[in-house]
């Protein structure tokens, strides 16, 4: 090939548009952030709420740390942290994984999405800031949801529900709500629902904790109507009854 040919052919190269598999970052969607705050030791399953279908094929998502350097997640398995298509694992949680982390999703169709997420992974020392909301009304029998991030864990996984109070656990409770029966003041605490679920052969726990308020109950006195002893009052023109 002359000179002229291969000029030629470098300049056809560089002015070629890429492939929509290859979307600039600037065409792309920027999703909300999640946020969570996850314990250490622990393990957590992420899925955005705004990706449509998290099964897509791995070649379709990167995920990545970010930080001063870039650090690309694997989807090797026997790596703590991994993903498969949408869905971002982390495993045996230790404080190194605080951090934020983004996927690039292009679907087959050109279009391009970042999700964000960041956590911060905590100590087990006290559940107090670490809740996912309160639970305050006036019913008489309270329902304890399980956070729906914990909840959805164990759907996937078929996991097995347990629940605390403070820290003691409460037997025969497996269920995704919790049932405070004709709850009283001593019933106000933190309560915790962990998932206990299987990933290739091994056994990891995530949980989620939420607050209970017990109102107490307004008390009333009986009203007494009080009427005259005789059903007629004289008085004196200008002068109050006694």
């Amino acid at each position: 090939m002359d000179a002229c040919r291969l000029f030629l052919s470098l300049l056809l190269m560089m002015s070629t548009p890429r492939g929509k598999s290859e979307a600039s970052k600037s065409s792309c969607l920027n999703l909300d952030q999640d946020f969570y705050r996850l314990i250490k030791g622990e393990a957590f399953y992420y899925v955005s709420y705004a990706m449509d279908d998290p099964k897509m094929p791995d070649e379709n998502i990167t995920w990545y740390k970010n930080g001063p350097e870039i650090k690309n997640i694997t989807t090797d398995e026997t790596h703590r942290i991994h993903y498969h298509g949408g869905a971002l694992l982390f495993l045996n949680i230790s404080a190194n994984d605080s951090g934020t982390y983004t996927g690039r999703h292009i679907t087959p169709s050109g279009e391009c999405f970042y999700y964000h997420l960041k956590i911060e992974v905590f100590n087990e020392i006290s559940r107090e800031n670490l809740t996912y909301g309160s639970i305050k009304n006036s019913d008489q029998n309270k329902k304890i949801p399980c956070p729906q991030q914990i909840e959805d864990i164990c759907t996937t996984f078929n996991g097995n529900f347990t629940w605390f109070k403070g820290a003691n656990l409460l037997p025969g409770h497996h269920e995704a709500i919790l049932l405070v029966e004709n709850a009283e003041k001593d019933d106000e605490d933190i309560y915790t629902c962990i998932c206990t679920w299987t990933h290739n052969h091994k056994l990891y726990n995530s949980s989620g904790s939420r607050k209970l308020f017990v109102e107490e109950k307004a008390s009333y006195r009986n009203v007494e109507i009080t009427s005259p002893t005789s059903k007629e009052q004289l008085v004196d023109k200008g002068k109050k009854t006694s």
